[in-house]
């Protein structure tokens, strides 16, 4: 570009990068199974309120599980209320 026009100036693109790492691994097979799996159980719990209930109810039953979604409830409940503030300091 710098060629064609002396001035321009050069601009990391991380989308690009991002685009060609994902083209890449994607021709790695053991990248192709996993999205595979994580696209069949994405799809298999979404269009279903009962396995979605037993997915839970496993994952609360599970340590590592329950402890992680402890962590997400926290950062929700607290990107929550930053959100409230943000409104209510904008009202006035």
């Amino acid at each position: 570009m710098q060629a064609i026009v002396a001035r321009a100036v050069y601009t990391n693109c991380n989308a690009h990068w991002l685009n060609l790492a994902i083209i890449q691994a994607s021709d790695s097979m053991h990248a192709k199974n996993r999205m595979a799996t994580v696209l069949t159980l994405s799809f298999a719990v979404d269009y279903s309120a009962k396995r979605f209930l037993r997915f839970y109810e496993n994952l609360e039953t599970d340590a590592l599980g329950t402890k992680e979604m402890g962590r997400r409830t926290k950062l929700a409940m607290s990107s929550r209320s930053a959100l409230h503030a943000s409104i209510d300091s904008n009202r006035g």
